[in-house]
């Protein structure tokens, strides 16, 4: 188990990673819609790999396990 006082770390760490992730998505998606020609491309594109995305985590999450 980490001691308490770092729980002010982890906490900003994980704020820090969530902000630079939902900055980074809506660039990377952003920059595959923005041509109206390859409109419905790009957004299919961004979807299916959002969805592979959330599948991996949740793949992932499924292995953590507990400390004890």
């Amino acid at each position: 188990m980490f001691p308490p006082r770092d729980a002010g770390t982890a906490s900003a760490v994980f704020n820090t990673f969530r902000q630079v992730g939902g900055a980074v998505a809506i660039a990377v998606f952003g920059a595959l819609i923005a041509d109206p020609g390859t409109f419905l491309t790009g957004l299919r594109v961004s979807l299916a790999s959002a969805a592979a995305l959330l599948l991996l985590a949740a793949v992932n999450s499924t292995r953590i396990s507990p400390r004890d």
